[in-house]
């Protein structure tokens, strides 16, 4: 078999797996806005939905949606550029597992936080595993 055709195959599975990483991504950011969106907005709501105790100062729900919003930011250049910008997705995938572990040992309402984060962990891992594996252009 010539090998630019082995070479367009490994491109073409490099660019299928690409677009799953930045759809599971994408899919987490998106659910993210729409939580720092209620945070900032809806603080009380946003207790109410999770079981959290009345009465939560709105501040810290605000405050902590900001924040939110703010790392969210910061994993923009994974999503668009998951190949090359490693260290946003790297540490944003270890970040949610340990977030995981904290919401775990926290309890209560944060159990729907760390199922959430510990579902997305997961799947961004073997996600980002398969593409960095596929992708031609990660060897000299």
């Amino acid at each position: 078999m010539p090998e630019t055709l082995k070479i367009g195959g490994t491109q073409t599975a490099a660019a299928a797996r690409r677009r799953i990483y930045q759809r599971v991504l994408g899919a987490n950011l998106l659910l993210v806005a729409a939580f720092v969106a209620l945070a900032i907005s809806s603080p009380a709501t946003l207790s109410v939905l999770f079981g959290f105790p009345e009465p939560l100062p709105s501040e810290w729900v605000r405050a902590c949606g900001g924040m939110l919003a703010v790392v969210a930011l910061l994993y923009l250049q994974g999503l668009l550029d998951p190949v090359h910008a490693r260290w946003p997705n790297i540490v944003g995938i270890g970040a949610r597992f340990a977030m995981a572990v904290l919401f775990l040992i926290l309890g209560g309402g944060f159990l729907w936080f760390c199922l959430f984060d510990g579902v997305f962990a997961v799947l961004l891992t073997i996600s980002y595993f398969n593409l960095v594996r596929s992708d031609p252009t990660r060897r000299p």
